[in-house]
């Protein structure tokens, strides 16, 4: 329901962008929408280290001896060190909870302090994907991220969408117009608009949730995550004003 709002929304603000001014009774504002799903080329993955200690220094050092090992097995997949980038670093102190309170916590008192490093790691081989996850995790990797697939040409793919999302607009305008028995004329202005968000499991995978199984070239005595690449969604969206004649 909320979706359906926001897109409602979005198509008025957007219809009062393209005709910016008073809405003349001889036209027609129309949406049009292209997808296309599409197999992806390579994606990033989300892995980190969190450490908790009672000293700072204990929790970065304990955190730096974790990512090191973590990074040497990422890189022992094959990923070269240019794919691989901190995308999060944060030091934080720990509080106990306040006495007598469901919420919050007591910062008059420190208990120690968590160390938190995430990486995000470029894997052009989807079949590696699996393999990098496991070999982050085995090395010491204890912070749940995400994989999010991508394609390569997604610029020219969109420009493509973008022409058929304005010939969708045109036949939705056609068909309005027949309705009244109107014929559309001249396009009077149009608006490149949002595309409509991929859902999450459309393009995206939580790590906590993939399966092992065992692997097949290593006599099965070695388990590897399962990732499923599936599509990725890739869309344009406008707002078109066409004459009534």
């Amino acid at each position: 329901m909320r979706k359906q709002i926001w897109l409602a929304a979005a198509f008025v603000l957007s219809a009062t962008a393209v005709t910016a001014g008073p809405m003349d009774p001889h036209t027609v504002v129309v949406a049009g929408y292209a997808e296309q799903m599409v197999r992806p080329d390579y994606a990033t993955v989300r892995v980190g280290v969190v450490t908790i200690e009672r000293t700072t220094t204990q929790a970065l050092d304990a955190n730096t001896a974790l990512m090191r090992k973590v990074l040497d097995a990422i890189k022992a997949e094959g990923i070269p060190e240019t794919a691989i980038q901190t995308t999060d670093f944060s030091i934080r102190a720990q509080h106990p909870p306040r006495k007598g309170e469901a919420y919050g916590e007591d910062e008059t008192i420190t208990t120690g302090y968590r160390v938190g490093n995430t990486l995000t790691v470029m894997v052009t081989d989807l079949k590696k994907i699996g393999r990098v996850i496991d070999a982050a995790t085995r090395a010491g990797a204890n912070m749940s991220g995400s994989v999010n697939f991508e394609v390569k040409d997604r610029q020219a793919l969109e420009a493509k969408l973008l022409a058929d999302a304005v010939r969708d607009a045109r036949r939705n305008a056609e068909i309005m117009a027949a309705a009244e028995n109107a014929k559309v004329g001249r396009l009077i202005a149009v608006s490149n608009t949002a595309p409509v968000e991929p859902r999450w499991s459309e393009r995206y995978a939580d790590i906590g949730a993939l399966r092992r199984v065992p692997d097949a070239n290593l006599g099965g005595a070695v388990e590897s995550v399962v990732v499923v690449e599936g599509v990725v969604p890739v869309s344009a969206q406008v707002m078109a004003v066409y004459a009534l004649e």
